[in-house]
């Protein structure tokens, strides 16, 4: 994704300041563990209920099971090479 089109998104893009409390505490969570917030979640965050439910469905989903979570990763972004999808690839190989 081009800072261009970043700046021409539908829907915005929220950093932590604009957030509500529980969600700057996802932000605060994913920056802690992957470095950045994924754009995915800063739109998600306009609308919080959503954010977080995607957050509890994505932690069992990518986390540790039969499969150690690296390795999930691994799969996705290989997926999202498959696809030809750029901002999958950014987004997964962070």
């Amino acid at each position: 994704m081009t800072e261009a089109s970043i700046h021409e998104a539908r829907v915005p893009l929220l950093e932590r300041e604009q957030v509500t409390a529980e969600a700057a505490a996802l932000y605060d969570k994913l920056l802690a563990d992957r470095g950045c917030v994924p754009n995915m979640f800063k739109a998600l965050a306009n609308v919080p209920s959503l954010a977080m439910g995607i957050a509890a469905l994505l932690k069992p989903l990518m986390g540790e099971g039969a499969l150690v979570g690296w390795y999930k990763e691994l799969i996705a972004t290989r997926v999202a090479s498959l696809n030809d999808c750029e901002y999958c690839i950014s987004a997964t190989a962070i």
